[in-house]
């Protein structure tokens, strides 16, 4: 067992991972959850960890957030992030529908490949941009929509995630809920995968 095994083994925090594209939203929904705004664009954003502790039906739990990578460079290393996750929150940006659509045939099976107990909470994140009139009409011109609700809704059944959540980082809409939700379905256990 590595060192980093050991440690979380020991500790009683659950690790909550957030999976996706990149820019999908994973960086602005931590920073939100945070701090109540949006990262710098213009500051490098590091992958670490995050630890925080969130309150679910009277119970304290502390958690240890990680944004897992996505960019392909960090393939060969990307899966251990995954290493000792009790949920996962897999998002994908409502203004990129390919982001729903690699949510679905790219990262849902590399979750359930590599922690098949672990709850999914499916978030669907920038829900702001879904009536942004040049979000719209850029889409429009590539013969796109934003992602509707619904088309959320059916890609969470299909995956079978414990719940579907809409949310925004730049207003601060439902971030809060998320981690929340995601906190509960840790609770809920996973089994060893090894």
């Amino acid at each position: 067992m590595s060192d980093c095994h050991e440690i979380m083994a020991n500790d009683s925090r659950k690790k909550i991972v957030l999976v996706g594209d990149e820019k999908c939203g994973k960086i602005g929904l931590i920073f939100n959850y945070f701090s109540g705004a949006l990262p710098n664009p213009a500051e490098p954003q590091i992958y670490k960890d995050y630890l925080t502790e969130i309150e679910v039906d009277g119970q304290t739990i502390p958690i240890v957030l990680w944004i897992v990578p996505a960019q392909e460079h960090y393939s060969a290393i990307r899966t251990l992030s995954y290493d000792d996750s009790k949920a996962v929150i897999l998002c994908y940006a409502i203004d990129n529908p390919t982001s729903l659509r690699n949510a679905c045939e790219k990262w849902y099976p590399e979750i359930k490949k590599y922690i098949p107990n672990a709850p999914i909470v499916l978030v669907g994140n920038k829900m702001d941009l879904r009536s942004d009139e040049n979000t719209i009409n850029e889409l429009a011109s590539k013969s796109l929509k934003p992602v509707s609700f619904e088309q959320g809704k059916e890609a969470a059944e299909k995956i079978k995630a414990v719940k579907y959540i809409e949310c925004s980082a730049k207003n601060g809409d439902a971030v809060k809920e998320v981690f929340k939700t995601a906190a509960a379905a840790s609770l809920q256990g996973c089994k060893e995968t090894k």
